[in-house]
């Protein structure tokens, strides 16, 4: 019985991370939706259905395999530490959606903190390589 649940594990790990790359790869090719991450939705999958270490680990490994082919600029870092926290943070949501009256305002709460903190964490990495001015005021402005 361990031996399936593990490969029934590995094989969503598998799939949940090619979707991903093979979204990122070809959204890159073909602008088909320039700001819709799939990244995202097999994070929160990875944490709700398979637990913390796919929650860092399916973030983490497609990012580094859709980068390692479409490229990635200077600020990569704070682009896989915000899919990672969005993974780690599906963990809590996990948890809060135990009691399924709040399931929908807390899925809807998360969709909404996630995108904004992914937001935040990104262009705050664009201005702190210096893409803006390194004031407030280019802060403001990156905002």
């Amino acid at each position: 019985m361990k031996n399936i649940k593990t490969t029934t594990a590995i094989i969503l790990t598998a799939a949940l991370i090619s979707v991903a790359v093979g979204w990122r790869v070809i959204n890159h090719e073909y602008a088909i939706a320039p700001n819709l991450e799939i990244v995202t939705t097999v994070s929160v999958i990875a944490a709700i259905v398979l637990g913390t270490r796919a929650a860092l680990a399916v973030p983490l490994i497609t990012m580094i395999a859709s980068d390692l082919i479409i490229g990635n600029s200077s600020i990569f870092i704070y682009t896989w530490s915000s899919f990672a926290l969005i993974g780690l943070g599906a963990l809590v949501l996990k948890k809060l959606n135990a009691k399924p009256g709040r399931q929908i305002a807390t899925s809807f709460g998360f969709a909404i903190a996630s995108s904004f903190a992914f937001f935040a964490i990104t262009n705050f990495g664009v201005w702190a390589q210096g893409w803006y001015p390194s004031t407030l005021a280019g802060l403001t402005q990156c905002y």
